[in-house]
């Protein structure tokens, strides 16, 4: 079976976003758990010392580790399982 050219170019397309979508999960996963977390926040921090504290933040740095953001000693923290 012979593909057109456009065919061909849609093919093309298909396999970069197979190969760019492959690259990013694999880079993903290198920020999962309490190491994670903790260059996250880190990152945030580095902005400044008013988005340490923000639940938004905690919150966002906490589900992208894998984590679930907890209280404690009124506080917010990142809970790992």
């Amino acid at each position: 079976m012979s593909l057109t050219l456009l065919q061909r170019g849609l093919l093309l397309v298909i396999y970069v976003v197979l190969i760019i979508s492959l690259v990013l999960s694999i880079q993903a996963t290198k920020n999962i758990g309490q190491t994670g977390f903790d260059k996250c926040m880190e990152k945030e921090c580095e902005e400044g010392e008013e988005n340490c504290n923000k639940f938004r933040t905690i919150d966002n740095c906490c589900n992208g580790a894998g984590g679930e953001t907890g209280v404690s000693n009124n506080k917010y923290i990142c809970k790992f399982n």
